[in-house]
């Protein structure tokens, strides 16, 4: 358990299966909040489209069908910058090296606005539905990184800027260089570590309840709680892991 340490884990070990989960404690109890549109540079320069600005690689082709199909929800209410057709359009998703992509259309994601905000999170807004339920997976786990070891273990933690090429360059991901700060990470930057009354646990709530078991997030909260209760917040870099043995799923 010495993975990107010193830092705190938080190990969640379910006896019945084997498997083991693993919190990065030292970023969940952190401040951090994401900033878009608050000062965020993006992955790719200073654009201000910032992880938007070179569209989504979807994780599966179940994430590709709910994009698709929640396109053809979208109006002129929920996007400005395009024609409506083109985000309707099948080709608003192309493969690219093997992979499923949204489109890049003058700069930006094909779903992108004029403001850089979610065409798709902002017509889940307006009816009143949770903006996990429309985008690309990796648009709403970011910078969460849910990592599964050669021994079957689950890794939840934040995504370091060199896990990812194109998050530490200067060209975007068709080769074109884009201008200034480069290897700009939202993670690394202070800014975003900055509020005054939510960790990111609290932050990422409704994300880490549909990415982990129902059981070991109970657990998860639990832990987190009791810690709270106890004006415990504050990570302990030096902190070994603490093990919670599940032996039945309807116990926890």
């Amino acid at each position: 358990m010495s993975r990107r340490s010193p830092r705190e884990w938080f190990e969640v070990l379910d006896k019945e299966s084997g498997v083991s989960w693993c919190f990065d404690m030292t970023f969940l109890l952190s401040r951090y909040n994401c900033i878009f549109g608050r000062g965020c540079q993006g992955g790719f320069g200073s654009k201000p489209e910032g992880c938007c600005g070179d569209g989504a690689y979807l994780s599966s082709d179940k994430d590709m069908a709910n994009v698709r199909e929640k396109a053809q929800r979208l109006t002129s209410a929920d996007q400005d910058r395009v024609p409506l057709k083109r985000v309707h359009d099948p080709k608003a998703i192309v493969t690219k090296g093997g992979q499923h992509k949204t489109r890049k259309l003058d700069g930006s994601c094909v779903f992108a606005t004029t403001t850089g905000a979610c065409s798709l999170h902002a017509a889940a807004l307006r009816l009143g539905e949770r903006p996990i339920d429309w985008k690309p997976e990796i648009c709403w786990t970011i910078p969460l990184k849910i990592d599964e070891d050669a021994e079957g273990d689950v890794w939840v933690t934040v995504w370091d800027r060199n896990d990812h090429s194109g998050w530490n360059t200067s060209k975007d991901s068709d080769g074109k260089a884009v201008d200034g700060n480069e290897g700009y990470w939202c993670a690394d930057d202070p800014n975003a570590y900055a509020s005054d009354n939510q960790i990111a646990a609290d932050f990422f709530g409704e994300e880490l309840e549909r990415l982990v078991p129902p059981y070991v997030h109970k657990i998860l909260r639990n832990y987190i709680g009791d810690r709270a209760v106890k004006g415990m917040l504050t990570p302990l870099k030096s902190q070994p892991v603490s093990v919670f043995i599940v032996e039945k799923k309807e116990d926890a």
